[in-house]
């Protein structure tokens, strides 16, 4: 009769013997009959105690057995099901174990290892991932949460409670360490799973031992999978030291990565992005670190500069900008000024005046055929941002830095903001030889001063408002005709002095340079006098101005 099928074994004659259950499932087990086994377990009456471990039990041989027959998968779901630790089943790859400073359960005595070719041992490797990354998951390597002994315990028992808690802690860490760097080296093993998995499972939150885990990837070329090992761990001055000797010199490394290098200064830019700069820490790297990308790649080094959250002082950004990539300086501040110039203090916009100043100085001086009416693109940037609708630039100190010799455009522009008006209309008129510059000049002023006085409370009347000197609105007109009529000096085209008359300017100018000046004086009044205080134009015209020409302006 099979032991299966009874719980009777015959014996001598018509004797028979009654054989309880749990000898029967031994004697199954020692013939290697788990699968009935394990049946009559279900049949057995004892407690659950002592139950649970007798199938268990029989699970656990059950592995070893399926084991050993290279039945790798329904092996490790019998481990599974013997909730064995997972340090046994490791036992079976000791590659994939810390070779010091942890105990593992020795292998039965009646195990025989298999021997495994490379396909079969990437197979049962495949399998063991497998049953480790369900275990990770289950509350078994789950650290205990806080307060889960709710019972009521003694006052005196407090402390002897939060050692042996505190023990259990700093074992299950231990043991999420040994499984996480298992697995770790379980995926890097060719064939077990596919090229990402590494990659992937450390970018996720992990218990890798960062020293077996960098020892492991260092030595089969996995530089990739030792970058985001080390970011994990916020090791992040050794992960962006590996990626700069990766861009820089990768033949060192050994073994070498794949050629061509896949690591460029993007791969460092985009650490960089992601760590970001929200600790003094994390803020000197990004500037150490920046600097071979800034010499390296202009580009990225401006992804970098300007992408960087929490943004970089400027007063910090801009020196190191300008110590590794000069000529990138520019167009970084330019961005950060578009971006933010509202916030940014005026003593940055006064940089990118003197930036774009210098730069053009540097074209004008090498291009032997540069006139006052040249505009290149970086010229048309300077004057363009001279006449920004908000400019936060300082224009009195500006004016100062500009040669005198040249760019009458900016010194207008520039004497404009400080209204400076009658300085400016010089330049268009004695510099650039432009009256019809000189006339939309004053149609800007006036066009303004009318806003302003309409925006204003109480400011209706500003339009008939004279304002002696340099004034603004109507007066503006008035100035022009004195630039026509009384000329002035170089000085006064600088905004530093008066005008000593049109002759003085020119050294006794000819006469029809005069005339020409009269006419477009003239011209002005006839067009304009609504514009112009009539009293005091009358006074600024030559004696000699035959009183025909004037009836436009006097009716």
């Amino acid at each position: 009769m099979s032991l299966a099928a009874s719980t009777y074994n015959l014996a001598w004659g018509l004797g028979v013997w009654q054989v309880p259950l749990a000898k029967q499932i031994d004697d199954l087990a020692r013939a290697r009959e788990f699968e009935e086994a394990l049946t009559l377990c279900d049949m057995l009456k004892e407690s659950d105690d002592l139950k649970k471990a007798k199938v268990e039990s029989m699970h656990r041989q059950f592995a070893y057995s399926l084991f050993e027959k290279n039945e790798h998968p329904d092996a490790m779901s019998h481990f599974s099901l013997a909730n064995v630790s997972p340090l046994e089943v490791l036992a079976l790859f000791p590659s994939l174990l810390p070779s010091t400073g942890v105990e593992v359960p020795p292998l039965p005595s009646d195990f025989h290892m298999p021997n495994l070719d490379h396909m079969a041992y990437s197979r049962s490797v495949s399998s063991l991932l497998s049953y480790l990354l369900a275990l990770r998951v289950s509350a078994d390597l789950a650290p205990q949460p806080e307060g889960a002994a709710a019972s009521q315990v003694p006052e005196e028992a407090e402390v002897e409670k939060q050692e042996s808690s505190d023990v259990n802690n700093e074992e299950d860490a231990k043991l999420r360490g040994v499984v996480d760097t298992a697995i770790l080296r379980a995926m890097i093993v060719p064939g077990a799973v596919n090229d990402g998995a590494a990659l992937k499972f450390l970018q996720e939150p992990n218990s890798v031992d960062v020293a077996q885990g960098e020892e492991t990837l260092l030595k089969h070329g996995r530089h990739h999978e030792l970058v985001e090992l080390y970011r994990c761990n916020e090791l992040h001055w050794s992960a962006l030291s590996l990626l700069q000797q990766l861009a820089e010199s990768p033949h060192e490394l050994d073994p070498p990565p794949p050629h061509p290098s896949p690591f460029t200064a993007a791969t460092t830019v985009d650490y960089l992005l992601l760590m970001g700069a929200g600790t003094k820490v994390k803020r000197d790297l990004v500037l150490q670190f920046s600097q071979w990308v800034l010499v390296s790649d202009a580009e990225q080094g401006l992804e970098l500069m300007t992408g960087i959250r929490p943004r970089l002082p400027l007063d910090v950004a801009l020196p190191h900008v300008q110590e590794f990539a000069k000529d990138l300086a520019v167009v970084y501040l330019e961005k950060e000024l578009s971006a933010h110039g509202d916030i940014i203090a005026p003593s940055f916009h006064n940089e990118l005046v003197q930036m774009y100043l210098e730069l053009v100085i540097r074209e004008r001086n090498s291009q032997l055929n540069w006139t006052e009416e040249t505009v290149t693109p970086l010229r048309k940037k300077l004057l363009d941002f001279l006449q920004g609708p908000s400019p936060r630039f300082n224009p009195e100190r500006m004016l100062s830095r500009f040669p005198v010799d040249g760019l009458y455009k900016e010194r207008a522009l520039l004497l404009s903001r400080i209204q400076r008006h009658k300085s400016a209309l010089f330049i268009y008129v004695h510099k650039l030889n432009s009256p019809k510059l000189a006339e939309e000049y004053c149609h800007r002023v006036y066009a303004q001063a009318v806003t302003a006085a309409q925006n204003s409370e109480g400011g209706e009347n500003l339009e008939a408002e004279a304002i002696d000197g340099e004034g603004i609105g109507r007066d503006v007109y008035l100035a022009l005709l004195q630039v026509y009529l009384e000329g002035g000096t170089d000085e006064y085209s600088m905004g530093l002095g008066s005008g000593r008359g049109l002759e003085a300017i020119e050294g006794g100018a000819r006469s029809s340079k005069k005339t020409a000046l009269v006419q477009e004086a003239l011209g002005l009044l006839s067009r304009w006098h609504d514009r112009i205080d009539g009293e005091r134009a009358l006074l600024l015209l030559p004696g000699e101005t035959p009183l025909l020409r004037l009836l436009p302006f006097l009716e």
